[in-house]
């Protein structure tokens, strides 16, 4: 409470001159402090980080690309190519590739680990960002990677364990759910044809020749995941995990929480059934607002979100909530030029980064989510990002997925 306390003395007593300069996205220096995150690879940090290696390179890669695939964001060509060289695709594709784990068919956070489904969704996300999934991961690979997908899912509750060891989470349906969707984009139609997928005769129907690209595009990657998975089962077990005050938790009656709720409005939205979170009943507005009511609330005093009630706010919550009402079309819920102003003031000035809160000590994770939460609202020089995929909206195009949520 004393911090929060704090932190809102803080906004009351800047001059508008300083709100001004806080405006400003060190955008240069924020590229140079993800380069030198990667190559200090002496520190505490680094060695107690090793287990979530991969998704930690999905951070930063992902922040890089925000920031300098936007040409309008660059000074000169010089800059930019410099800029690029941030890691070499060479040297990104050797690590994810020592990652992959022949026991599990999934990849690890780190070279030696065992494999788990947050970081091959990472190593995917990753793939789809430098445009090789299909260059990167032969047909034979990508089965097995679905393969092992399918065996984690329960076949009693539809829900998801992370690995072998059993850990149910909310967060295991989106990875899974995200991961097939980007492999069935990405690896395309043909790679699962001889798995029986000719009887799904899909766009083949009149109301689907009627459909757009987009839509066609999303009903072919969907008619696949349910060739692996099933889907709908797994979103009965998503919707047993919402509560009384609209929001989810990472198991049925746990508690509600911005992360999970992103997790789980994610994983509806990417199998097209979105439409769960609401009552038949559209006179019910109040009941069909809940969770959007829920995650506006989060906003504290000072302009940041929180994660849970009473709660300090923390700038990766720029990313869960603010992505979540993105995907409800209601990111006018909030006061977004308070959050901006909030996430900026969390920069480090000198050596670039972005931490949790003003003042604290900056790492690649804050700094991938402030600049994610930034792209969210459009903030000028930073590609657009996608809220589902948490991806540039440009690289999920790339691979055939287009939809209205941005």
């Amino acid at each position: 409470e004393e911090e929060e306390e704090e932190e809102e003395h803080k906004e009351h007593t800047m001059t508008s001159s300083s709100v001004s300069s806080l405006r400003l996205l060190h955008s240069h220096k924020h590229v140079e402090f993800i380069k030198n995150s990667s190559l200090d690879t002496e520190t505490i940090e680094y060695a107690l980080t090793e287990h979530l290696r991969l998704s930690g390179m999905y951070w930063g890669l992902t922040a890089h690309k925000l920031l300098v695939m936007n040409k309008n964001n660059q000074e000169d060509k010089e800059d930019k190519e410099e800029e690029e060289e941030i890691m070499s695709k060479e040297d990104v594709m050797k690590f994810i590739n020592e990652c992959y784990d022949e026991k599990s068919s999934l990849f690890a956070g780190a070279p030696g680990h065992d494999g788990h489904l947050l970081y091959t969704l990472s190593a995917i996300q990753i793939f789809v960002l430098y445009e090789c999934v299909q260059e990167q991961l032969s047909e034979e690979r990508a089965k097995k990677i679905c393969t092992a997908i399918s065996k984690l899912q329960s076949k009693e509750d539809g829900s998801f364990a992370g690995d072998e060891w059993g850990e149910v989470d909310t967060r295991f349906s989106y990875c899974a759910f995200s991961a097939l969707s980007l492999l069935a984009h990405g690896m395309g139609e043909e790679c699962f044809l001889d798995d029986g997928l000719e009887a799904l005769k899909i766009g083949g129907s009149d109301d689907e020749k009627k459909e757009d690209n987009q839509d066609k595009n999303r009903s072919k990657a969907l008619g696949i995941m349910r060739k692996i998975v099933d889907v709908d089962k797994g979103c009965e077990f998503i919707m047993k995990c919402r509560n009384f005050d609209g929001g989810f938790g990472s198991t049925p009656g746990g508690e509600s929480h911005a992360g999970q709720i992103f997790v789980c409005v994610g994983a509806l939205q990417i199998c097209n059934q979105l439409d769960l979170l609401y009552t038949a009943d559209d006179d019910e507005e109040e009941e069909n607002d809940k969770l959007a009511w829920w995650l506006a609330e989060r906003q504290v005093k000072v302009g940041g979100l929180n994660g849970r009630p009473e709660k300090l706010p923390d700038v990766c919550y720029s990313w869960w909530v603010l992505s979540s009402l993105a995907a409800l079309k209601k990111k006018h819920w909030i006061d977004l030029d308070k959050l901006k102003a909030f996430i900026l003031r969390c920069q480090d000035d000198i050596s670039g980064g972005i931490s949790d809160r003003p003042d604290d000590e900056p790492d690649v994770y804050h700094t991938f989510f402030g600049i994610a939460g930034l792209s969210l609202m459009k903030h000028e020089g930073l590609e657009e990002i996608d809220p589902i995929y948490a991806l540039p909206v440009r690289s999920v195009r790339k691979i055939g997925i287009e939809s209205d949520w941005y």
